[in-house]
């Protein structure tokens, strides 16, 4: 009976301390399991935050189709087509579809990144000692980013990242929607707007904002001086400007608006709005001047013009100049130019190039010149808004020959139009396509768009 009881411990003994193995077993596998889901994860989300600095970094080149851009075709990275029922990452996240043929995506990684562009970030990020790069891929993903073709404004970016455990046996999928802000801060109030006074000795033809004084009240332009009237200047509404010739040329965008582009075009004799031999400023001139207009003077110009533009104070205009294109000659500019440039002082001045236009009205140009003259001395267009952002009065505006503006020129100096014939044409369609493009802002997160799994 003893040995039998003896037995009987030994089994019991036995069968728990076998249990309390497997059950010690199961932890430790569970427990690595957790450890290499979370490296996976942590994998994942430092994709995530690599990709955000690579957008941020290549904002400037992704609507681009010339040289590194990415939408040039010649290039071998492209974007690329994801297909309808597609599974394969990053259009699907290995066995259902997420992203239709109305989406196309961008690989990152993995590395190595060709050069010369998009260029690789220089930082080097680690997980638990072992080079992030070999163990995290990522991917862009946009609406209607073929190759060759334009991005529409305000594109939502999903930034697609599968991570890896050091071991490779664990993965996770983390997604996250980013777009960009606009640099502008408004859509400005007139196509003419100076910090000092602006002058016109030429045959000078501006076609108002009709709404920007308020609701139904045209605005041609506003200035903290006086706005001397000289020469043969003359304001309009967009309908009596066209109605003076019908030799009309269209160009549209890709949302299909479309501007009507009229060179020769120029206000009626008896246009309705202002006409300088009447020697009295009307209702779409507001500046100061004594109270002498039709308006009194203006009291609420913008303290810091930098800041009416962009949203940002003129002492931190770093912040904006380190998001533009940086260029030293502004006759390279062109019809395929688009974005943010920034001509810094120290370069001579900005003269426009002869002969053919900057930017478009898909695809505008936001031009600051910095402390240095702005010169525009030809038949060509310019579409988009002209910062003069001048700190010394020395620099400022000066324009004469036959160009037409279709959007806004601001100075925080003087504006000086000269001799010659200019259109200042303001144009919602061109602003708002400025405000919508892809190179001007900064990045934000899309609310409620995380997902990992």
């Amino acid at each position: 009976m003893a040995l039998a009881i003896a037995l009987l411990i030994v089994v019991v003994t036995t069968v728990v301390t076998v249990g309390v193995s497997q059950i010690g077993v199961g932890e430790q596998k569970n427990m690595a399991n957790e450890m290499r889901n979370q490296e996976a994860a942590a994998a994942a989300d430092a994709g995530i935050a690599r990709g955000i600095m690579y957008l941020a970094k290549n904002a400037s080149q992704i609507r681009q189709s010339a040289g590194s851009g990415w939408m040039n075709v010649a290039l071998t990275r492209h974007w690329t087509a994801c297909t309808n029922g597609g599974t394969a990452l990053p259009c699907g996240d290995g066995t259902a579809n997420q992203f239709d043929n109305n989406w196309t995506y961008y690989q990152v990684e993995p590395p190595p990144i060709p050069s010369p562009t998009p260029s690789p970030l220089p930082e080097r990020l680690f997980l638990n000692g072992e080079d992030l790069k070999d163990h995290v891929s990522v991917w862009f993903v946009a609406r209607n980013g073929t190759a060759g073709s334009a991005l529409p404004g305000r594109t939502v970016f999903y930034i697609v990242a599968q991570g890896t455990s050091i071991d490779g046996s664990g993965t996770v999928l983390a997604k996250q929607a980013y777009s960009f802000a606009p640099f502008l801060a408004r859509t400005p109030d007139a196509p003419l707007i100076a910090a000092g006074t602006i002058a016109t000795t030429g045959a000078l033809n501006v076609v108002a904002n009709p709404n920007g004084g308020g609701s139904g009240v045209p605005l041609s332009s506003w200035s903290n001086g006086d706005t001397a009237l000289a020469g043969s200047m003359q304001t309009c509404q967009i309908e009596e400007f066209l109605s003076t010739n019908t030799n009309y040329t269209y160009q549209g965008d890709p949302d299909g608006n479309t501007v009507t582009l009229c060179p020769s075009c120029s206000c009626p004799n008896n246009a309705s709005l202002q006409i300088s031999s009447s020697g009295v400023e009307g209702i779409d001139i507001l500046d100061v001047d004594g109270n002498t207009g039709v308006n009194p003077d203006s009291t609420s110009f913008p303290s810091d013009l930098f800041q009416y533009v962009f949203g940002v104070a003129e002492s931190d205009y770093q912040k904006v100049k380190d998001k533009a294109k940086l260029i030293s000659n502004c006759e390279t500019l062109g019809p395929s130019s688009s974005g943010l440039y920034w001509h810094p002082t120290g370069t001579g001045d900005c003269r426009m190039p002869t002969g053919t236009n900057v930017g478009s009205v898909a695809a505008p140009v936001l031009l600051v010149v910095e402390d240095t003259q702005f010169r525009m001395n030809n038949n060509g267009a310019f579409f988009g808004l002209i910062f003069a952002f001048s700190r010394t009065a020395s620099a400022g505006v000066a324009i004469n020959g036959g160009p037409t503006l279709y959007g806004s020129l601001i100075s925080n100096q003087n504006i000086n139009l000269g001799n010659g014939n200019y259109n200042a044409r303001y144009d919602a369609t061109v602003l708002e396509n400025l405000a919508k493009s892809l190179d001007n802002g900064g990045m934000y997160a899309v609310p409620g768009s995380w997902k990992d799994y």
